[in-house]
């Protein structure tokens, strides 16, 4: 499991202490700047594939907590 946050992240591999890792600034600012530095080199990154794997995770979710049940990826495509 890993819990992320502004200010860190927390990551729990279930078979050991959980390890914590503080950022060293916002994380705002460190995506922005990649942003910019992409933009500027002329490469800038296509992030849709990842948007759309984020966004069709949270309506999984979604589906999941309405129904009270596990919904697989199969199930909601279908819906």
């Amino acid at each position: 499991m890993i819990e992320t946050h502004r200010e860190y992240y927390r990551w729990d591999r279930g078979d050991g202490p959980v390890v914590k890792v503080d950022s060293k600034r916002e994380i705002t600012i460190d995506a922005v700047a990649s942003f910019l530095e992409h933009v500027a080199a002329g490469k800038p990154e296509n992030g849709a594939a990842s948007a759309c794997e984020s966004t069709l995770t949270s309506i999984l979710g979604r589906l999941a907590i309405d129904a009270r049940r596990e919904v697989t990826w199969e199930e909601m495509l279908r819906a």
